[in-house]
């Protein structure tokens, strides 16, 4: 069963040290204050001390990074003893290092060569316990080579169930020197078997029980081996499983799958898993606000503003967050973005530190957690996901619910504690310690406590019970309850004492706002523009349809339905794709009504109801399911039918008056081979066997759309009729000659 992550220094009530360093404004205090792990849970019925750290993370080791971490320890180790001077002096404290030789699960091998920085990174080690630190090995893969080096230098070593140490030479790679070998047992000597050791680069050594504990040399008469119970033969060098290693006790008999879950074990804030920490002298800090709907389009904002952030080289950005409403499955999206900003950006690395206003609600929990730290106004809530939920079936509740849960887990926070808040089912938590004696602790369900009870060794003790999680309704907390239940890392009056807090001020912080590229959206997005935009658009196309020929009306026409699928496509995500695609199927058969199959038949009803659909998806940002979506789906349409409306009158109206403007109708290029003059100046190039065709009545012979052929007798004429459509067959009669263009109507 995985463990809750722990809370920070102040888990049952708000520590003095906060207050004190917020309203100082001292760097270390206020840092150690808010990212700092607090003491035993009340259970125990004392106070063990103050317990901080770091998890750091080893790949190959090289000497930059020997460097790194020794500037790493050597700041927290400072901050450390800031901050224990102003905590009660009778208080035990202790500061506790864990290396993670395997991150992101991959094989670690020290090869020939990198003899020199893991002896070095060994050396580290042995001077942070000679101060006092506590030092752990964490192993959950294979780790091999020179590597192993300084995974013996640590005080403890832990694996996982797929945890591999060694061997550190093979049968085809080269002995070690005589130094390398003494190096090895130097940094080991605080284990209790130094055979063990010797076996991971000396293949002839046979390993065998010591029938006075521990294992021997099988040669050692003055170590009283038992010649029966042979470990190792002389055949190989070792390589030590979790299985063999917790047996010959060269690791810890428990083992964990993730550093999270040794964080936890030591009860470890979730700031000690920072991989990156900053130093006081290399902070160059941002600030982004996001507030509105939690859409893609927030996703897109966020990535274009820290990509400007990481181009000026910030390497901390604190996220305020005013945001609420939107969808949870884009909420998601931005979280995991957040989470995973530094996987691909480990040469620059970016720490982002949330903060929880009092105007975020609902979904700002998703970008909390998604972030490394987040820290809340006093007065803020985190939770109740309710209304977001408002119409979902309950399989999108329970879907939005493990997703959610995932997250937490992710992301060291307790499951069943985040799940609460977005599952009303998730009821009667409890606050749980091991009873082992450790300083583990977790969150469970009451059938979980009970089940636990039903086991002959029942591995947790219940610290007390949360009462907001017995209302029934979707679980919220407040800062200080959030804080104590392992959620938030403090609390903030405002940003300017989160800054302090990071010793910086408001004018170190630079501000990345908004773009012209976001004001354009909003602009475009406000409910009027959109309304003016779908009617030019929908008048410009009617214009186009009724004027064969004439260019600048479609091109309107294309221009305003581009920007506004484009403004919207940030508000509704990939649903707009769909949309654009029914949009351009709607257009297709309201072209097949008019032009193939005139009427108004189920094309056309067709073409309507698609094209105006797909101007409600985009509106509406999502397809409706249950009858109150589809309420609010009707309510989006509805202005594009009073757009629909308006466009059909200004159509009207340009169409009447529009070539009689002067200037205005020379913009237009003249359909039907118009010579490209007016009144008078047509009249003169008029084609003399046209003109006897004044008043003359003629057959359609082909469909007036409204250009098409008329026979007049013997003689067929390209004609443009008066209305939008006649079909073949019908009589007409010619009422205007100007040009070449020969108007009719049907008589």
């Amino acid at each position: 069963m995985r463990t809750a992550r722990t809370a920070n220094s102040s888990m049952v009530m708000a520590s003095p040290a906060v207050n004190r360093a917020v309203r100082t404004g001292t760097y270390f205090a206020c840092l150690a204050a808010l990212l700092a792990c607090g003491g035993e849970p009340a259970a125990h019925g004392n106070d063990p001390g103050v317990v901080e750290g770091r998890v750091i993370a080893v790949p190959a080791v090289t000497s930059e990074l020997v460097q790194r971490i020794r500037e790493i320890t050597t700041f927290d180790l400072e901050r450390f003893k800031t901050a224990q001077r102003e905590k009660q002096p009778q208080q035990r404290h202790e500061f506790k290092v864990i290396f993670d030789f395997n991150p992101e699960n991959k094989v670690n091998h020290g090869d020939r060569n990198s003899y020199g920085s893991c002896r070095d990174l060994a050396r580290v080690i042995q001077e942070l316990r000679n101060e006092g630190v506590k030092t752990t090995a964490f192993v959950h893969s294979r780790v091999s080579g020179h590597t192993v080096l300084p995974v013996l230098a640590c005080q403890w070593i832990v694996m996982s169930e797929n945890g591999e140490l060694g061997p550190v030479v093979t049968s085809e790679a080269p002995a070690l020197e005589e130094d390398e070998k003494l190096a090895y047992l130097k940094f080991s000597s605080h284990r209790p078997s130094p055979v063990l050791v010797r076996k991971l680069f000396e293949k002839n050594l046979v390993v065998v029980k010591s029938l006075k504990g521990g294992y021997v040399e099988a040669g050692d008469r003055n170590a009283d081996p038992d010649p029966k119970a042979i470990l190792f033969k002389g055949d190989n060098t070792a390589i030590y499983s979790f299985k063999l290693a917790s047996q010959v006790g060269l690791c810890e008999q428990d083992p964990r799958r993730t550093r999270e879950d040794l964080a936890r074990l030591y009860d470890l804030p979730r700031s000690a898993l920072q991989e990156h920490p900053l130093l006081s002298n290399t902070i160059k800090a941002g600030h982004v606000t996001l507030q509105g709907a939690v859409t893609a389009g927030m996703k897109d904002d966020l990535a274009r503003r820290i990509k400007d952030a990481a181009g000026d080289g910030v390497n901390l950005l604190f996220l305020e967050l005013r945001c609420g409403g939107g969808d949870t499955a884009e909420a998601l999206s931005v979280a995991n973005y957040l989470r995973t900003l530094n996987k691909e950006r480990l040469d620059s690395p970016m720490m982002t530190v949330a903060y929880v206003t009092r105007d975020a609600r609902d979904l700002a929990l998703y970008l909390a957690l998604g972030c490394d730290l987040f820290v809340m106004h006093p007065e803020a809530r985190l939770g109740d996901l309710h209304e977001v939920l408002t119409g979902k079936s309950p399989d999108q509740i329970q879907a939005a619910a493990r997703d959610l849960e995932q997250l937490a887990r992710d992301c060291s926070y307790p499951p069943r504690l985040v799940r609460a808040m977005i599952d009303p089912g998730i009821k009667n938590l409890f606050k749980v310690t091991s009873a082992r004696g450790t300083r583990e602790w977790d969150i469970l369900t009451g059938q979980e406590v009970d089940q636990d009870r039903q086991l002959e060794h029942p591995r947790w003790v219940i610290a007390g019970e949360i009462p907001e999680s017995a209302t029934g309704h979707c679980l919220s907390l407040n800062a200080a309850r959030a804080r104590e239940l392992g959620l938030a890392h403090g609390e903030a009056e405002d940003l300017d004492a989160l800054y302090r807090s990071y010793g910086l001020t408001r004018n170190k912080v630079r501000e990345y706002g908004d773009d012209w590229i976001n004001d354009l959206k909003k602009f475009l997005c406000n409910p009027w523009t959109s309304f003016f935009l779908v009617m030019i658009g929908i008048t410009c196309l009617i214009l186009e349809l009724k004027m064969p020929g004439v260019s600048l009306p479609g091109v309107i026409a294309a221009v305003c339905f581009v920007l506004f699928f484009w403004s919207h496509s940030s508000l509704a995500g990939q649903i707009t794709w769909l949309a654009i695609l029914l949009f351009i199927l709607g257009l297709i058969l309201l072209a097949i009504e008019i032009f193939v199959l005139p009427g108004f038949g189920v094309c056309g009803v067709s073409g309507l109801i698609l094209t105006f659909g797909s101007l409600g998806l985009v509106a509406y940002g999502q397809w409706p399911r249950s009858r109150l979506e589809w309420i609010g789906f009707g309510q989006a349409v509805a202005p594009f039918g009073l757009s629909l409306m308006g466009a059909i009158i200004l159509a009207m109206i340009l169409v009447r008056y529009l070539p009689s403007i002067p200037f205005v109708n020379r913009l237009l290029l003249q359909p039907g081979g118009e010579a490209g003059v007016q009144g008078e100046e047509l009249s003169a190039v008029v084609n003399p066997e046209l003109a006897n065709l004044l008043g003359a009545i003629g057959v359609s012979a082909t469909p007036l759309r409204p250009a098409g052929k008329v026979q007049f007798g013997e003689q067929f004429v390209d004609v443009v009729a008066e209305g939008s459509y006649v079909p073949p067959g019908t009589r007409v009669q010619v009422i205007e000659i100007e040009g070449n263009r020969v108007v009719v109507k049907e008589v």
